[in-house]
This record gives structure tokens, C-alpha cells and sequence, in this order.
């Protein structure tokens, strides 16, 4: 028996009003933080997660039917991945960084794109950044039309800007807006609600 299944069993036996769940969230959060206690990245502790739960998943999920937290993992990952606030502070201003109440401020004016992940803390994705600092030009538009015409979950600027968009001339429309086509952006946007 393994000690996770034993912490279970104690707190079975101790304390059944407490739910299961939040024991399998102590001993997560414990792992995780080994992890990071170790040097490893999150990141990569997150797929070293990944890989024990993958063992353990039906054999119609572990053939390619992703769930949706692997979903939301490729998603946060694409084009570079995200940062935390820390990291990000640098990459909005170089090479003084912004403050962390700052970039939050961005943040929360819907500004800068971020996730709030189920830490609380907020992942906030390199590519929206420009290589020399800064925002690209024209992406806080764009997340308000996404917001005001699609939907205002972050997870929603995501998916529209990362996936390839006929409107965007078939690429996706972070690339678009890379290239500076702004008004076929927004187009995509507008079509998108329609």
C-alpha cells in the first residue's frame, strides 16, 4: 500500500467529514511542491504528473482522446507557453520591469491576457509580449472584442488567438496580428459572434 492510499485510509478512519478530495489536494499540492523544492520547473513536474495519471487513464483516453485538463495544458502551452507574474513583469518592460501590482493591474483591466490557475496564481503567456517589451500593438483591442463579442473567460482570448481562422487568411490570429493585420483580427472576431 502506498502512502498515499494510507493518508486516505487515516483520514477515512479519523475523519470522515472531511472529502476525499481535498486529502488527493494536500498530497497534490505536497508532490508539487517537492518538485519545485527539488529545482524542477513546474512545467515539468506537471508532466511528470501527467505521465503517472496517463498510466492510470482508460485505454480510449491514453489512445488520443485528450480530456479536457490536457486540453487546457496544450492551450497554455502553445507558442511559447506562460510565464508567472514574476517573469512576465520583465517581459512587458525591459529591462526595468514593471511592478508585480502593475502587470496585475493589467491584468484585471483585461490589458494583458492571463489564467488563473487553480493555484490562484496568474499564467500569463510569452506570446503576447513584443521580443523588445511591451504589448503587440493591437492585442488589448482584440481582447476586448473578444470579450464583448465571444465571451470573457480568458480561456476564450486563447482559443481564438491560437487557433487558425479563415478570415486571418488561414493562420491563426496571433500570427495576423504579428503581421500587423489588426482590422482582419477584429473581422474574425466580429464573425466569430455571429
Amino acid at each position: 500500500m502506498s502512502i498515499t492510499e494510507n493518508k486516505l485510509q487515516e483520514a477515512a478512519v479519523l475523519s470522515p467529514s472531511v472529502p476525499v478530495t481535498e486529502v488527493l489536494g494536500g498530497q497534490i499540492r505536497a508532490l508539487l511542491n517537492a518538485g519545485l523544492q527539488l529545482g524542477l520547473s513546474l512545467g515539468r513536474v506537471s508532466a511528470l504528473m501527467g505521465d503517472v495519471i496517463r498510466e492510470r487513464l482508460p485505454a480510449q483516453v491514453a489512445e488520443g482522446h485528450a480530456t479536457s485538463d490536457e486540453g487546457l495544458t496544450v492551450l497554455l502551452a502553445e507558442e511559447g507557453g506562460c510565464v508567472g507574474v514574476e517573469k512576465a513583469r520583465y517581459l512587458f518592460r525591459k529591462p526595468q520591469p514593471v511592478t508585480r501590482q502593475a502587470l496585475a493591474h493589467q491584468i484585471r483591466q483585461g490589458k494583458v491576457l492571463a489564467y488563473r490557475s487553480g493555484g490562484g496564481d496568474y499564467l500569463v503567456p510569452v506570446w503576447q509580449f513584443r521580443p523588445e517589451g511591451g504589448l503587440l500593438p493591437g492585442l488589448p483591442e482584440v481582447l476586448a472584442a473578444v470579450r464583448d463579442h465571444l465571451d470573457d473567460s480568458p480561456l476564450a482570448a486563447f482559443a481564438f488567438l491560437l487557433q487558425a481562422h479563415p478570415l486571418t487568411g488561414g493562420k491563426t490570429p496571433l500570427l495576423a496580428l504579428r503581421q500587423g493585420q489588426l482590422d482582419s483580427v477584429l473581422a474574425a472576431v466580429e464573425a466569430d459572434a455571429r
